[in-house]
């Protein structure tokens, strides 16, 4: 559900989702391994309130990969 309050959460690196779900203390959440890490190492964008990227997929930069609401 994408709500007009939601603010859009962008990948900072193109890269590849390895993971896109919900983890204790972190709650929904995308992680994005970069291009230039080979796989190594990502970029995690915890509690987010919709995830907007599936596991597997690639991202580039600026892509929206989901978003959050203000409170």
């Amino acid at each position: 559900m994408y709500k007009n309050s939601d603010l859009e959460v962008h990948s900072v690196k193109a890269g590849t989702v390895v993971e896109s779900k919900s983890r204790k203390g972190y709650g929904p959440q995308v992680v994005v391994a970069s291009d230039e890490s080979k796989g190594k190492s990502g970029d995690r964008y915890a509690h987010l309130d919709a995830k907007m990227a599936k596991e597997g997929t690639h991202v580039k930069q600026g892509d929206v990969i989901g978003s959050v609401s203000t409170t």
